[in-house]
């Protein structure tokens, strides 16, 4: 049985994690644009709804497909069209 080279395995789980924080990173700008657009206006300030928190918890939670979606989906309701994702 073939095994891979060290380096090769490195160079994967590397992607994987700059893939996770690129993942991350994008699913906190759409929840910051959400709150900024659609949060609740709470004392002259804007907090994110449930709905929000939700998509940026299960992003937090490691699962940043799903809390992607939720939060892009919320932007696309409110009429506003999701920032472009940094590559």
């Amino acid at each position: 049985m073939k095994r891979a080279p060290l380096a090769v395995l490195v160079a994967f789980a590397g992607g994987s994690s700059l893939a996770q924080t690129s993942d991350a990173a994008y699913c906190a700008q759409l929840g910051a644009v959400a709150t900024r657009y659609l949060g609740k206006q709470v004392a002259g300030d804007t907090t994110p709804d449930t709905e929000i928190k939700m998509g940026l918890d299960l992003c937090q939670r490691g699962d940043t497909v799903a809390g992607i979606a939720m939060l892009e989906a919320k932007l696309r309701r409110g009429g506003i069209t999701p920032p472009k994702r940094e590559p």
